[in-house]
């Protein structure tokens, strides 16, 4: 039995509806370019949420809270220690115009009220750490940053698959790969892949894989309704999330991917959308996270 109990909590917790990468082993492109990426960087998210941080907490001693304009400034302010391109940037400008606006036709107590919880969730978000519960295939790139939308190169990868279909489907699929990994002594990973329909608009879960540490491990094959494949390196367009993992938020994430695919139009998607779950129940819905991923190449026309 390799799984302890508790770590057998952490991992069916895994399948409910709830910093510089690893250098991977292969590149699924070889075409000498610079990856485009919305991450500002680390100490530049630092900085931006210390700056919320400092407005949202009264200083020592005083019970005075930050009014409307100094909470909008202050995100401003943390929304310029931020590159052009970063999509937390984006986002906290687009809550300083929409707070301004609400405050010709809203009462001022109520917009006082969405400022802060909206200057407290862009705080979160530049300071949140995604919590790793399990050891990660050789070779994986890090997580994706929390609502920036990231160029990752993944290297090949072994994986133990089932389908998902009927009501049960997530537990079913669990199971029959707790099973695998068990009477197989593969170790437990993250996270876990969920593979999605090909159909845009139309994505319905159709495996769900558990991740191999190394593709020395096992074999390839059939085990019952398990599939054993590798997969070949790949680049994806990936999102970080935190919280759980909801439909409103994966339409939402591809519809960010959708828009950076039209903006880049050498690249195309070349395979179906997927999903990274990482944490269980056990972890709180505000320290959860997961990954919206879509495969891409370059175009063939764009190449040559």
């Amino acid at each position: 039995m390799l799984l302890s109990p508790a770590l057998l909590l952490l991992t069916c917790g895994l399948f409910g509806d709830a910093s510089a990468p690893l250098k991977p082993e292969a590149s699924a492109d070889s075409t000498p370019m610079t990856l485009p990426s919305t991450d500002p960087g680390k100490e530049a998210r630092r900085k931006a949420a210390e700056r919320l941080r400092a407005v949202l907490e009264p200083a020592t001693g005083s019970g005075a809270q930050a009014d409307v304009p100094e909470l909008l400034k202050a995100c401003e302010e943390a929304a310029g220690l931020l590159p052009e391109s970063s999509r937390n940037r984006m986002r906290m400008l687009a809550m300083v115009q929409e707070q301004r606006a609400d405050l010709e036709k809203q009462k001022p107590d109520r917009v006082l009220r969405d400022t802060r919880r909206g200057v407290e969730g862009a705080m979160l978000d530049l300071s949140f750490e995604p919590r790793i519960e399990a050891p990660v295939p050789v070779g994986w790139p890090a997580p994706t940053t929390v609502n920036e939308l990231m160029v990752l190169d993944y290297p090949a990868y072994r994986l133990a698959r089932a389908p998902m279909s009927g009501q049960m489907r997530t537990n079913n699929a669990f199971w029959k790969l707790f099973r695998h990994i068990e009477s197989n002594q593969i170790p437990m990973t993250a996270p876990v892949e969920t593979t999605y329909s090909a159909t845009q608009g139309e994505e319905e879960p159709q495996w769900m894989a558990f991740l191999y540490q190394s593709t020395q491990q096992g074999s390839l094959g059939k085990d019952g309704e398990v599939e054993i494949v590798d997969l070949p390196a790949a680049r994806v367009l990936s999102i970080g999330r935190r919280g759980s993992m909801s439909e409103r938020a994966m339409k939402s994430s591809r519809t960010e991917m959708d828009g950076w695919l039209a903006a880049n139009p050498q690249w195309e998607v070349c395979g179906p959308m997927r999903s990274m779950g990482w944490n269980s129940p056990m972890v709180p819905d505000a320290r959860r996270y997961w990954e919206i991923q879509l495969p891409i190449r370059i175009k063939a026309t764009a190449a040559k």
